[in-house]
C-alpha cells in the first residue's frame, strides 16, 4: 500500500487535477501549448539526460537485460501493428496505440524501486530505465513519422529529421554519451539542469492530465482496452519469461518486470500532439494506464517474487 501512496496515487491525482484545471479554471489552449512546449523541449530532456547520466552501469549484465527489453519491445510493437491492421485502426490511432504499448513512466518506476527496493534497487531499475528509454523513445518517433498520413511519399526524410531533432532523445543521448566518457558536469551547468529537470514529471502529467477526455466511442474505448492489456500484463509477462530463460535472475528480473509494467509517460502526449497523432487517445490511454496500474503493478512485481 505504501508504495501505491507514494508513488501511483499522486501522479493519478497530478493528471485528475490537469483535468480540472483545463476545464474549470484555464480553458486557453494558449496556455497550455506554452506549457507544453516547455515540459517537451526544456524539462523532459533534462530529467532524461540527469537520470541516465548518474546511473552506474559498471558490473550489471546491461547486455542481458538490454536484449530482454528490446526483443520484448519490439514484439510488442509488432502486436501491435498487426492487430491494428487486421482490425483497420487508423494510422493515427494506431501510432498513439504504439506509443502507449512500450514507452513508461520512469518518475514512478523510480519511486516504487526506491520505496520497496532501496538504493540497490534504484540502481538496477536506472540501468533498466536508461537501456529502454532511448529505445522506446526511438521507436516511437519512428511509428509515428512512418503512420501519419501526412507523411507518405517522404517519411525516410521526415524520420531522419524527427529523430535527431526530437528533444527527447537527444536527452538520452547526451546522459548516455557523459556516463560513457565518465564526465561530470560542472556546477555552474549542472544545478541550472537540475533545477530544469524538476518540474518535469509535475509539468508534463499536468499536461496530459488536461488532455483527457473521459467520453470516448466505441472504437476508441477498445483502442484503450487492448492497449492497457498489452502494456500493463503481456509485456512484463513476455520480459520476465525471456529473462529467466537468459539466465538472469533476482532484483534483474524484478526491475525489468517493474520496469515493463509501468504506465505510460506523460511525454507520449506531448510527442503524439506534436507528430501527429491521436493526442485524444493518447491522453486517456495515459489516464487508464496510470490507474489500472495501481493494481496491475503490485501483482506483477508480487508473481515475480
Amino acid at each position: 500500500m505504501s508504495i501505491l501512496i507514494q508513488a501511483i496515487l499522486p501522479v493519478s491525482a497530478l493528471l485528475v487535477l490537469g483535468y480540472l484545471i483545463k476545464r474549470f479554471a484555464l480553458p486557453d489552449v494558449g496556455s497550455w501549448k506554452a506549457l507544453e512546449w516547455l515540459s517537451y523541449f526544456v524539462f523532459a530532456p533534462a530529467i532524461l539526460a540527469t537520470s541516465i547520466m548518474e546511473t552506474d552501469l559498471a558490473g550489471a549484465p546491461v547486455l542481458e537485460m538490454g536484449s530482454v527489453l528490446v526483443i520484448v519491445s519490439l514484439g510488442v510493437v509488432a502486436l501491435i501493428l498487426i492487430t491494428g491492421r487486421f482490425l483497420r485502426i487508423s494510422r493515427t490511432r494506431l501510432s498513439s496505440m504504439t506509443q502507449g504499448g512500450i514507452r513508461f513512466n520512469v518518475f514512478i518506476g523510480l519511486t516504487i524501486a526506491s520505496v520497496g527496493f532501496g538504493s540497490t534497487g534504484v540502481a538496477v531499475f536506472a540501468i533498466a530505465a536508461a537501456i529502454l528509454a532511448p529505445f522506446v523513445n526511438l521507436v516511437a518517433v519512428a511509428t509515428l513519422t512512418v503512420l501519419n498520413p501526412d507523411a507518405a511519399g517522404f517519411w525516410a526524410k521526415r524520420l531522419v529529421k524527427e529523430v535527431f531533432a526530437n528533444p527527447l532523445i537527444a536527452g538520452c543521448a547526451i546522459g548516455i554519451a557523459l556516463n560513457l566518457l565518465n564526465i561530470d558536469l560542472p556546477d555552474a551547468l549542472a544545478v541550472p539542469v537540475n533545477l530544469l529537470a524538476a518540474p518535469a514529471l509535475a509539468c508534463g502529467t499536468i499536461v496530459a492530465g488536461a488532455g483527457i477526455v473521459l467520453t470516448f466511442d466505441f472504437k476508441e474505448s477498445l483502442a484503450v482496452l487492448f492497449t492497457v492489456v498489452v502494456k500493463l500484463l503481456v509485456l512484463p509477462a513476455a520480459a520476465v519469461l525471456l529473462a529467466r530463460t537468459m539466465g538472469l535472475h533476482g532484483l534483474e528480473v524484478t526491475m525489468i518486470a517493474l520496469v515493463c509494467a509501468l504506465p505510460t509517460g506523460p511525454g507520449t502526449y506531448m510527442l503524439a500532439m506534436r507528430m501527429g497523432g491521436d493526442a485524444k487517445l493518447m491522453a486517456s490511454i495515459t489516464g487508464v494506464q496510470t490507474l489500472v496500474s495501481a493494481a496491475t503493478i503490485p501483482l506483477i512485481l508480487t508473481l515475480v517474487q
